[in-house]
């Protein structure tokens, strides 16, 4: 294995590739299993919109489970394809079906591994008598007066905890396509570290590249089209055709970002099974 490195660059020219070879598959699957539960989503929760807020929480959490689901299940089938191109649209649904279960589950799995990082927050606020109510509907007076020590430690902790995070996420970068083609579930988790190792750097670079992408793009239409909408809708609250037309841009913005992304990764997994475990065939 020695002397086997993944290129970055090599690994984003086979995404372009396959994207270009196969933009009417990837098109109908992100339409149908990301971008309509993304706008559809989106539509709901403003349409549900109510004055109470505890019924619309409940309301707008049900709604964003079904559509996470969804989007779970394209991401799995985008997955499939990348891996196998001769699946098509159905054959790659067809996987996608028989491995969400395992993919959901660990999905669950890898986020109470990143919520325990978050216990030391959890422990001090709770300690502290942090108003959560007021804290959720964005009420800065919630929190808590703090003694300096407490508040230098949680400082600190966050100095440490954002590399730790971008590592472990740069660990965990390929365990879709593990649980999906190797058909593991915990073990999925092992395997990823092992696959990944010597390269969460570079990882992280480009985990960083594509927020920076993301975050600008979003930032740049969200802020045109929504200033346009706003004038248009006249501070009505609730479900308008503006929010509409917004949802269904946003839509179009995080369908994008989440088929390179995914598509991304899975080349990423081809070639670190490719370079590391040459006699591997992927059929």
């Amino acid at each position: 294995m020695e002397g086997h490195v993944v290129k970055m660059g090599a690994v984003w020219d086979r995404t372009t590739k396959f994207l270009r070879a196969n933009s009417g598959a990837v098109l109908t699957i992100s339409a149908l299993a990301i971008f309509l539960p993304t706008v559809v989503g989106t539509v709901l929760q403003a349409a549900l919109a109510g004055d109470d807020p505890t019924s619309t929480s409940a309301a707008g959490g049900i709604v964003s489970l079904i559509t996470t689901i969804i989007s779970m299940l394209g991401q799995i089938a985008l997955v499939a394809l990348a891996i196998d191109a001769t699946l098509g649209t159905s054959g790659a649904f067809s996987v996608a079906g028989r491995r969400l279960l395992p993919v959901i589950g660990v999905s669950i799995l890898v986020s109470l591994i990143f919520l325990l990082l978050f216990l030391p927050f959890i422990v001090i606020l709770f300690g502290s008598g942090v108003d959560w109510a007021a804290l959720q509907a964005g009420d800065a007076s919630a929190m808590p007066e703090m003694a300096g020590g407490m508040g230098l430690f949680l400082g600190l902790y966050t100095v440490v905890l954002i590399p730790v995070i971008f590592w472990l996420a740069a660990r965990f970068s390929v365990i879709m396509p593990v649980v999906v083609w190797e058909r593991l579930g915990v073990g999925a988790i092992g395997r990823t570290f092992r696959l990944t190792k010597g390269y969460a750097l570079k990882i992280v670079g480009v985990f960083i590249l594509f927020l920076i992408v993301f975050i600008v793009a979003g930032l740049a239409i969200g802020g045109v089209f929504g200033a346009i909408f706003a004038l248009t809708t006249d501070g009505v609250q609730g479900l308008t055709v503006g929010g509409i037309l917004m949802a269904i841009i946003m839509g179009l913005l995080t369908v994008v970002f989440t088929v390179i992304y995914t598509v991304f990764l899975t080349k990423l997994y081809k070639s670190l099974i490719e370079e590391t475990e040459p006699a591997a065939v992927f059929e």
